[in-house]
């Protein structure tokens, strides 16, 4: 679908492919005066909303830190902003002939329980998965209590050699990696297992106000239950948990679990199972939820691990629930930087809509980078800043060097806001993705006119944009060149007639394809993209020679006269020095666009060339790729 009325996208938005909600963020990190993080201390490995201990109807939230020879917990009194009013930090609460162990990575997972004693104190169900028994480790499952002026104690802790779990468990079964609650007795407890020691499975535990642990059904062991063959022991099943609510309406809610290291779509890309459960904990149906099906088609590469964790940003209602499901080694932004996707779970069991959130989306304006693991953990936190959708913080451990981050990302509901934007702005036509960007800040239909005013190009600069192309073979991808000649084809009804385009193809020998072109011509383009095929050899530098000669021939003064080098970083940079000093002594800037996914080093490679020519690099995907074309088309503003 490549252009959709505007009027029709945000009406039927959580039935569209992508649906458009935008976030508003808060980070929380070494710069926070208020935490008094250390050095590496890697805050965000792990955090829940707690419950409100105030009585200021915000909820407080119980954030995880962990290095090497230390863990740190820190209750959070925030406002409803997100500003942090007070912060309780203290070492994880012990009791005596436990074993906690800074590398028993505990809050991992956790799961708010309420003030089940009455005595108010809210409790906490935290997760230790690699918890130890002696030597060795099985994991463990603690209760916690936290009083109102937020002081942790320790109330149980069940562990992989207790009476509850004896003989149950295999050796690193990691049990607590993630928890979730179903009802006020029953909570979901993950251990995943390690890599071929096993598929891993999900208990069912059924509680008396935190006491009388007993199992009600384990949930993944080949022999109990017949559909887990679709479960192999390298997919790290259980990985994440969370509710979306009782979509069948029996009366006990439903569970989704993460196969974060599922090869269903490609190697650890990842994949969901939807369990239909009975009151007694039995499955009665099994959905499996895999990149690539009809209404999931990701933007997933190998190794992403879609569904390492995941929450509800709210349950079952009219007939659809919102899921957030990270994927924290997502590379838009670096290498496992991390992304978080959001899904529209029909109570029949399918995705209606998704969208994505990454360093590399316009959706979010934070940044992400190299082994930032943004997706470490996430929760919903209710409707934290009262504007009736419900919010999340997501933790980033790895983010500046290990010193670890936490975010405040607040969604803003588009469907309910531009009802009426929609129906003035009529049959205004744009690229879902496009009129997402344009609207992000929007809220009434006056607003709306002057984004249109701010974004059409009249307030810029004429434009000569000359393509250097690689069509090389290893382009020949769908998230390469084929994508790269979609955008530029839905980018043209934004272009003045007045502007020029020019396209430069190598592989081996360069070739003009487009000399100069005005954007009115838009049949000959739009033919001459069409007919564009990769195949050869990477091998740029005489391709960006005479990129440079046409940008001089046909040189707009005052203009915005611009070459854009598409490249999936195929060749030795050393290849082009020459080039990059002639440009770099022009008047003609040079952007990068590049595409896959790169080593760091490659993409500081890219960043580099595009500094030294005056322009920008950008990682192309198909959820930046229009964003970066235009931005290119709007760098010099109009001269009077």
């Amino acid at each position: 679908m490549k252009y959709l009325p505007f009027f029709l996208f945000i009406a039927g938005s959580l039935h569209a492919q992508h649906s458009p909600f935008f976030y508003t963020h808060k980070k929380y990190d070494k710069t926070t005066e208020a935490l008094s993080l250390w050095e590496q201390s890697g805050f965000g490995h792990g955090g829940e909303a707690i419950g409100d201990l105030d009585q200021d109807g915000v909820s407080e939230w119980l954030l995880i830190s962990h290095q090497a020879d230390s863990v740190r917990c820190f209750v959070i009194f925030p406002d409803s902003s997100g500003t942090i009013l007070k912060v309780v930090s203290q070492e994880p609460p012990a009791l005596p002939g436990a074993d906690l162990t800074p590398d028993g990575r505990i809050g991992q997972g956790m799961a708010a329980a309420g003030d089940l004693t009455g005595d108010g104190s809210v409790e906490v169900w935290v997760g230790e998965p690699f918890g130890r028994e002696g030597p060795l480790r099985y994991g463990a499952l603690w209760l916690w209590s936290i009083a109102p002026d937020g002081k942790i104690t320790a109330r149980s802790r069940w562990g992989g050699r207790s009476d509850l779990f004896l003989t149950r468990l295999t050796l690193e079964g990691r049990m607590g990696a993630d928890i979730t609650w179903l009802t006020d007795e029953i909570i979901a407890v993950a251990a995943p297992n390690p890599p071929k020691r096993g598929t891993g499975c999900v208990y069912l535990l059924r509680h008396s106000a935190g006491q009388n642990l007993e199992i009600l059904a384990e949930l993944g062991r080949n022999e109990v239950l017949p559909w887990s063959d679709e479960i192999r022991p390298n997919d790290q099943f259980a990985t994440g948990l969370c509710s979306p609510g009782d979509l069948d309406g029996n009366g006990m809610p439903e569970l989704l679990i993460g196969a974060s290291d599922d090869d269903g779509a490609g190697q650890g890309k990842g994949a969901l199972h939807l369990l239909f459960l009975s009151k007694a904990g039995a499955v009665i149906r099994h959905q499996k939820l895999t990149p690539g099906d009809p209404g999931l088609r990701l933007p997933l590469d190998p190794g992403d691990r879609f569904g390492y964790r995941m929450a509800t940003l709210r349950s079952l209602q009219d007939s659809t629930a919102w899921i957030a499901v990270t994927a924290a080694r997502d590379d838009d932004g670096g290498k496992d930087a991390g992304a978080l996707y959001m899904l529209t779970l029909h109570q029949a069991g399918h995705i209606d809509a998704w969208h994505k959130i990454s360093d590399l989306t316009y959706n979010f304006e934070g940044t992400l980078g190299y082994r930032h693991e943004f997706g470490a953990f996430v929760t919903g936190i209710g409707d934290h800043n009262r504007d009736g959708v419900n919010d999340l913080l997501v933790g980033g451990p790895g983010d500046a060097n290990d010193n670890g981050a936490s975010w405040l990302l607040m969604p803003s509901d588009w469907p309910e806001r531009l009802r009426d934007t929609a129906r003035w702005l009529g049959s205004f036509s744009l690229t879902p993705s496009d009129s997402a960007f344009m609207f992000r800040n929007a809220s009434t239909a006056e607003d709306s006119a002057r984004v249109l005013q701010s974004y059409n190009l009249d307030e810029y600069a004429r434009n000569h944009l000359v393509l250097v192309l690689d069509v090389s073979a290893s382009m020949n991808k769908p998230d390469r060149l084929p994508l790269l000649k979609e955008a530029l084809q839905d980018l043209l009804p934004y272009m003045r007639p007045d502007d020029q385009l020019s396209v430069i193809t190598y592989s081996g020998k360069p070739e003009v394809q487009l000399e100069a072109v005005p954007l009115e011509a838009r049949g000959l383009i739009t033919e001459t993209l069409q007919g564009l095929r990769s195949a050869g050899d990477t091998k740029p530098g005489k391709a960006l020679k005479l990129a440079l000669q046409l940008a001089q021939s046909h040189y707009i003064p005052s203009g915005n006269n611009r070459i854009i080098f598409g490249t999936d970083g195929g060749f030795e940079q050393d290849e082009i020095q020459r080039n990059l000093e002639e440009i770099a002594g022009s008047h003609v800037t040079m952007s990068v666009f590049y595409f896959g996914k790169l080593p760091a080093s490659r993409i500081a490679d890219m960043t580099e060339i595009a500094s030294r020519t005056g322009g920008n690099a950008a990682h192309i995907t198909r959820q930046t790729v229009r964003g970066a074309l235009l931005h290119e088309s709007k760098v010099v503003g109009r001269r009077e």
